[in-house]
């Protein structure tokens, strides 16, 4: 979203929490409204215990998006239902990368080439 926009958008930390479950089996399950869907993964998201970053980006890769903090507001509560729409998305993710740490100039490329880094 940013590369065509260039506009950074807020996303719902609410939809990560309540949409996404930790690994069972080797598997992350992602609860869509009335489905439910398994996808492979290495860990366990663990978003209320801090949470891994990358279970984050598999998420929103695997779902074809994230809401908008706007479309899914924060309500800091664990246990609600995926209340995820497609509607209110702020973009997907395609894949993702590492640098290398404390290398500057790897940062700088990844940010004039890649976009957004976190």
């Amino acid at each position: 979203m940013f590369a065509k926009t260039g506009k950074l958008q807020s996303i719902s930390e609410q939809n990560l929490i309540d949409c996404t479950v930790t690994c069972e089996t080797n598997y992350l399950i992602f609860l869509k409204q009335n489905s439910n869907r398994s996808v492979p993964c290495a860990a366990g998201g663990g978003g209320c215990s801090g949470g891994w970053i990358t279970d984050g980006y598999d998420y929103v890769k695997n779902n074809s998006g994230i809401d908008t903090t706007a479309a899914y507001p924060y309500v800091g509560v664990t246990g609600s239902s995926c209340a995820y729409k497609a509607t209110g998305s702020a973009g997907t993710v395609s894949g993702f990368a590492y640098t290398k740490t404390g290398d500057e100039v790897a940062l700088m490329n990844a940010v004039a080439t890649r976009g957004p880094v976190s």
